[in-house]
């Protein structure tokens, strides 16, 4: 990525409220480059622009940031594709543990060589379908892109009722999924904990994040 594109990464992330260094800003650079070499080969992201790669993909997982507020977290991402949010929260705070989840072997096999490559060391990455997945107790779930609130709900209710907090990353229609989620939230005693909405750096497009737990 050229110097223009880290700049853009910087002031991005600082209007997100997200600030990052310029050594952080090459290592998100370099990780989004060896998306794109891998993105010819196998299908990794469904896009291919650079400006497009750094606003929606990572732009949009350091907004989570702001909701994860304490260090030296636990963080458990579910359905990260091609590493989205979970190798970028990684990047950003090498205290906090990162176990990416991704059951597509292909791309779990791009962020294994990623992180080896990159050093990240505080990411594990397992190939594994989210409803036999066995793990210690995370303090936050991540998912972006993967199913509706409701959904989300269900995959995650036996870590949330032991006390895990769910970070969910939604678009412009959140709030017809909190509506079909609500039978499920009532059930489960799940409730949303705190919500940001946001835009995104460029195209302005709306974004929201949601922290359930019960």
């Amino acid at each position: 990525m050229t110097p223009a594109w880290k700049d853009a990464l910087i002031a991005g992330a600082s209007a997100l409220g997200v600030p990052i260094d310029s050594t952080k800003a090459e290592l998100l650079a370099r990780f989004c480059d060896r998306l794109l070499e891998w993105n010819a080969k196998i299908d990794l992201s469904s896009i291919t622009d650079p400006d497009e790669v750094r606003e929606k993909h990572v732009l949009d997982s350091l907004a989570g940031v702001a909701l994860l507020r304490a260090t030296d977290l636990r963080i458990v991402d579910l359905g990260s594709g091609g590493g989205f949010p979970g190798v970028v929260l990684a990047i950003v705070d090498p205290s906090r543990r990162v176990v990416s989840v991704e059951s597509r072997g292909k791309k779990g096999v791009f962020q294994r060589q990623a992180a080896r490559e990159l050093g990240i060391t505080n990411l594990e990455v397992r190939s594994e379908r989210i409803e036999a997945l066995e793990l210690e107790l995370p303090d936050v779930i991540t998912a972006r892109a993967l199913a509706d609130v409701d959904e989300l709900v269900r995959l995650t209710e036996r870590w949330l009722r032991k006390g895990s907090h769910l970070l969910a990353y939604k678009s412009s229609k959140v709030d017809e999924e909190l509506a079909a989620a609500e039978p499920r939230l009532a059930k489960t005693g799940v409730r949303v904990l705190e919500r940001k909405d946001f835009s995104l750096p460029g195209s302005g497009e709306p974004r929201t994040l949601l922290r359930l737990g019960v």
